[in-house]
């Protein structure tokens, strides 16, 4: 329910304050990390060293799509006619 006590999105629930202060403080909380990862080149280092610890010299990464094609070529104009008026987005 919305704060004016009805539906306001249909059938989506709105949220409340509380949990849209802490959906927000940990989205702040993320960011800083990931900032954190880009001004402090030692912290990458160490991240990646304790990756590769973590995983082992024998670590092999499979794609869990398998060795393929993507399913969709997006630069492949479409069949039957150019994409001329179409919109590439």
């Amino acid at each position: 329910m919305s704060r004016s006590g009805g539906a306001g999105n249909g059938d989506r629930p709105t949220l409340s304050n509380d949990a849209l202060q802490r959906r927000v403080h940990t989205n702040l909380a993320r960011v800083g990390g990931v900032v954190d990862l880009f001004t402090d080149p030692g912290l990458l280092e160490a991240a990646t060293a304790e990756h590769r610890e973590k995983a082992g010299p024998d670590f092999e990464y499979v794609s869990l799509v398998g060795d393929r094609d993507p399913p969709l070529d997006y630069r492949k104009p479409p069949e039957g006619g150019s994409s001329a008026g179409r919109s590439v987005l």
